[in-house]
């Protein structure tokens, strides 16, 4: 369990923890890529996915909180995800589509990044830096 006081410092944490305790079992399932450090806490690197799950089904993947100075991707794709979910209760058409597609959201990659309003990770790398070799 994260401490309050970071779920307080970074709600989109938080509305990730939201949209996978209210879960459609379903439809969407969740897991835990990973943990991060960041000073006394474990945070986790969430993977969220809505569909069917088997292998070889078509799938997209959505991909956002790399940088922690660029919030709105994160925020972006969970306003998405829980306007596919709430499409769910009355969508027949959309729940007949996500038998046959996936959809893989990874909202928040660098859950330390941003917490501490930076491009780096808790070690100090830029996710998304180019390499030179």
């Amino acid at each position: 369990m994260v401490n309050k006081s970071v779920l307080e410092q970074l709600p989109e944490l938080q509305q990730i923890e939201t949209i996978i305790q209210h879960e459609n079992k379903e439809f969407l399932s969740h897991k835990i890529l990973c943990y991060v450090r960041c000073d006394n806490d474990l945070l986790p690197v969430y993977a969220l996915t809505l569909g069917n799950r088997s292998a070889g089904i078509p799938c997209i993947t959505f991909v956002a909180g790399i940088h922690g100075l660029e919030r709105i991707g994160t925020q972006v794709v969970l306003t998405f995800l829980e306007t596919l979910l709430e499409r769910l209760d009355w969508d027949l058409a959309f729940s007949d589509i996500l038998q046959r597609v996936r959809i893989n959201v990874l909202p928040l990659i660098n859950p330390v990044g941003m917490l501490n309003y930076t491009r780096s990770n808790g070690r100090g790398i830029d996710l998304n830096a180019q390499r030179t070799n």
